[in-house]
Formats: C-alpha cells, sequence, structure tokens
C-alpha cells in the first residue's frame, strides 16, 4: 500500500460547543476569499470537529462560543442510513490538538493598571 498523510490545520472561530461524557464538538468557521468576476467576497466553511480524552475535557471548559482556536487532527468520513433510507456521508475532523488564541482575564484578577507589582 502507499503512503498517505492525513493531516488538517485549521484556524478559526467557535459556532457552537456541545459537551458529551467523553467527548467534546465543535463547530469551527474558517472564511476564505472568493473571486466573482471583478469582485472578491468572503464566504465561511463550517468544520465539525471533535475532540476526545484530555483534549475534551479542556475544550469543553476552556473553549466558549466566538473564541479564535487552532486545531490539528485528521478528517475522518463515515455514513449512515436516515430515516429515509438514503445513505448520508458526514465528515468530521478528530482533532489531536487544540489552542485556545482567545485570551481573556481571569476571574477575580482585574484590570492590569490597577494591579500593583511585587518587587
Amino acid at each position: 500500500m502507499a503512503h498517505s498523510i492525513n493531516h488538517i490545520t485549521l484556524l478559526g472561530n467557535i459556532g457552537g460547543v456541545d459537551v458529551y461524557n467523553n467527548m467534546t464538538k465543535l463547530r469551527l468557521a474558517t472564511s476564505r476569499a472568493v473571486r466573482e468576476g471583478d469582485n472578491w467576497s468572503e464566504v465561511t466553511d463550517w468544520h465539525n470537529v471533535v475532540t476526545f480524552g484530555r483534549t475534551a475535557e479542556y475544550a469543553a471548559t476552556n473553549v466558549m462560543m466566538g473564541d479564535k482556536i487552532a486545531i490539528q487532527g485528521k478528517s475522518i468520513t463515515s455514513s449512515f442510513i436516515n430515516k429515509e433510507g438514503n445513505k448520508v456521508y458526514t465528515t468530521e475532523v478528530h482533532c489531536r490538538e487544540l489552542v485556545n488564541c482567545t485570551k481573556r482575564d481571569k476571574p477575580g484578577n482585574g484590570s492590569a493598571e490597577h494591579d500593583e507589582i511585587p518587587f
């Protein structure tokens, strides 16, 4: 069998977070420029990202709607038969690494200009 690579890196904004017992599912929006005639417009692509184990625990407690995150993982396509008897294909990104790029103040810290600097 020939060697192949299944590696995805995405940087985008969270549009939804669903927490389950052993996994967290994220909706991740990325955008790209598309040319239509002489004009350029921005198109949003939505990705279904699934995290497991410690990454799922981190996502469940540290990721919220609107956050900018970076993920690395692999693309998984599966199928199921819907109620009408049709085969439906779905594609998810199974996340191996997740970094939250959104900075926020820790609760109770106040702003930096009011904090005293210890010497």
